[in-house]
């Protein structure tokens, strides 16, 4: 619902906060190739016009550019050339909910729900049965092959057989492809479809690291540096104390090489 939404745009600007980003919002709605009724659409996109209403920053519409399994809002950030990139999105799928006929028990009804028990035992008993069946019928097969063995032209024979069975029913998967259409099946009794959001907070990571090197121009947050402190010492002859100063007190994981800055080292003794 569009409250549950509103959390999501929530989180979604206290992430970027953390990077001082400003972002712009927009609603991309039903595409030509959608799929799903026009009314399920209409009702995911005016939950989520509700949401970006409530949410109370300015957005705007994007027309015909949601996903073909439902509308989404995407978000644009700008990089230090002014340039827009989609990072992140949020998006809900109604469809894959339908096609996989994903449902969730909405009902407390406990009378209902040992009915259904009891259905889905007895149809693992059948299944196991028919399973031990078969598996019995093959190996009685196997066994009285083996007690008379077909000659070579038998053989052939039995593989033409069933080489022409094989290229009937391939023949027959084609037909049954072209006229398929795709049936919703119905939901059991206390049950509900679920909704699908789809949600990337950073959107694409790599684009993501990008836009916020060229922001940073590469002077990262104190807390996201790699290097956050390092030891400087003024002079060669304090080296031996700035060492294991730098590795006991800082508790690095680096070796205590890499945390002394010996630039000033260097320059001084370029300068001399």
């Amino acid at each position: 619902n569009a409250e549950y939404m509103g959390t999501q745009l929530k989180f979604l600007e206290y992430f970027y906060s953390l990077f001082n980003f400003s972002f712009s919002l927009e609603l991309s709605t039903r595409p030509d190739n959608a799929l799903g009724e026009k009314s399920i659409w209409d009702k995911a996109e005016a939950a989520l016009a509700e949401a970006l209403n409530d949410f109370g920053q300015e957005w705007k519409l994007n027309p015909g550019d949601g996903a073909f399994y439902g509308p989404k809002i995407d978000i644009q950030l700008k990089d230090a050339f002014g340039r827009k990139h989609q990072c992140a999105t949020i998006q809900l799928d109604f469809v894959l909910p339908i096609r996989f006929n994903l449902q969730y028990r909405a009902s407390e009804d406990q009378e209902q729900i040992e009915v259904e028990k009891v259905a889905s035992q007895q149809h693992l008993q059948e299944t196991q049965q028919i399973q031990q069946e078969q598996a019995q019928a093959e190996k009685q097969q196997e066994q009285k092959a083996e007690a008379h063995p077909h000659t070579h032209e038998q053989q052939d024979e039995q593989r033409s057989h069933k080489d022409s069975i094989h290229s009937h029913a391939d023949s027959h998967k084609e037909k049954v492809s072209q006229t398929w259409e795709f049936q919703e099946l119905p939901l059991k009794h206390g049950f509900q479809r679920p909704v699908i959001i789809h949600r990337a907070i950073a959107g694409s990571f790599e684009r993501f690291m990008a836009v916020l090197t060229e922001e940073t121009g590469g002077k990262w947050p104190f807390w996201l540096s790699p290097r956050q402190v390092m030891v400087c010492p003024i002079s060669e002859k304090f080296l031996d104390y700035a060492e294991p100063v730098s590795y006991t007190h800082l508790r690095a994981h680096e070796t205590p090489e890499h945390l002394v800055c010996r630039l000033l080292l260097e320059k001084k003794k370029n300068n001399q």
